[in-house]
């Protein structure tokens, strides 16, 4: 009698809390996370390759902290640069160590490993505020590279490392707030297609258009606007052969742009990496609000992102022989304290012409004014 009472009730009761008593699934929260099946060997391969680049980019990123706070000249961030490269490590570092990581366990554990659906949401604009961070940094590092190639008298006066770090905290003050319209707007949920929790609404609507436009467009066409007028100072000031003759230290300085036009490169690639990664990915989403897209398309775009998040440490070591030359040194340097023991060159401090961000000369004088300036 009571299983005959419990069927029609069953069957007569469409709610959804009941459909899964009867099935047996009391805990309907522990299925709200689970994404589309995808095939064993693409699940293996792109499993294999997140790991790889998550593995990569956690232990880059670390060398890259270890250089920047341990090992002079980068010892206390004796630059500004150091302190935007810090502000990009971080944020790097929170996407390799716990947002990838998140969505590469829901991919193999077959649940994202979401606590509930709040924190859902939280991950999901914490992600998207570290991008906006990352995409505000690079445009931070470009007028800072343009007030000392265009503007000299206001870099030294100010540009320093307490301005900087304020800088910085601004720059994630400004990313939580582009991007916070659309958390309001409800737009952060759990996407069965990427496994993971992001910007489920792919029509433009008011507050996506606006932080479409104010997070995107606004820092791609600032950035390009400094540079450019950074480069053509540079090239207009190297055809002038009367700066040949120039002599003082401060003269000196003003025209020495090798070490602007090194760093200039990196930010160069650290930005066409982002804009490779972030178009794709963005153009599926949006396509993915009209469009049946396979969920083997959104692992590969989310795939893209994390080699994007890997790539920054290894961008600062290619384009700086400098820099490769340190986090070389520091790695070797390390293995062999780790085995022979901490003793002799393997432990000593590097020169004061150690390899950095900067070669050294007029760079070293910038640094001072920095220093005092804070």
């Amino acid at each position: 009698m009571d299983a005959f009472l419990n069927a029609n009730t069953c069957a007569t009761n469409g709610t959804r809390r009941l459909e899964e008593f009867c099935n047996g699934t009391t805990h309907s929260h522990h299925h709200d996370f689970v994404g589309e099946a995808m095939s064993v060997p693409v699940l293996v391969v792109l499993g294999s390759l997140h790991a790889l680049s998550i593995l990569n980019g956690v232990l880059g990123n670390t060398l890259l902290l270890v250089a920047l706070f341990t090992d002079k000249p980068f010892r206390i961030l004796s630059n500004t640069y150091s302190v935007y490269l810090v502000n990009l490590v971080l944020v790097d570092l929170y996407l390799l160590a716990y947002y990838f990581p998140m969505m590469l366990a829901g991919l193999l554990l077959g649940r994202y490993p979401a606590v509930n659906h709040t924190h859902c949401v939280v991950t999901g604009y914490l992600a998207a505020v570290s991008y906006q961070a990352f995409l505000l940094t690079l445009l931070l590092i470009s007028l800072d590279r343009c007030m000392r190639v265009c503007h000299y008298d206001l870099y030294r006066t100010y540009v320093t490392k307490r301005n900087a770090v304020f800088a910085c905290l601004l720059t994630w003050l400004a990313a939580a707030s582009i991007i916070l319209p659309v958390l309001l707007e409800g737009s952060f949920a759990f996407n069965r297609k990427v496994w993971s929790c992001t910007l489920m609404k792919a029509k433009f609507n008011r507050y996506i258009g606006w932080t479409f436009m104010a997070g995107m467009v606004s820092p791609v066409v600032g950035y390009a606007a400094l540079n450019c007028q950074t480069y053509y100072k540079i090239r207009k000031t190297r055809q002038r052969e009367a700066c040949r003759s120039l002599r003082g230290a401060e003269n000196r300085q003003r025209f020495f742009f090798g070490p602007d036009i090194i760093l200039l490169r990196s930010v160069l690639v650290m930005f066409v990496c982002l804009l490779v990664c972030l178009i794709p990915t963005t153009v599926v989403h949006l396509v993915g609000g009209f469009v049946d897209i396979p969920v083997e398309v959104y692992a590969f775009c989310s795939l893209l992102m994390s080699v994007n998040s890997s790539v920054s440490w290894i961008v600062c070591g290619l384009t700086n022989a400098r820099f490769r030359e340190r986090e070389r040194s520091i790695t070797i340097r390390r293995r062999k304290a780790a085995y022979r023991g901490c003793s002799g060159r393997d432990c000593a401090p590097p020169s004061a012409h150690a390899l950095g961000p900067f070669p050294p000369g007029p760079m070293t004088d910038a640094a001072r004014d920095d220093d005092n300036g804070a």
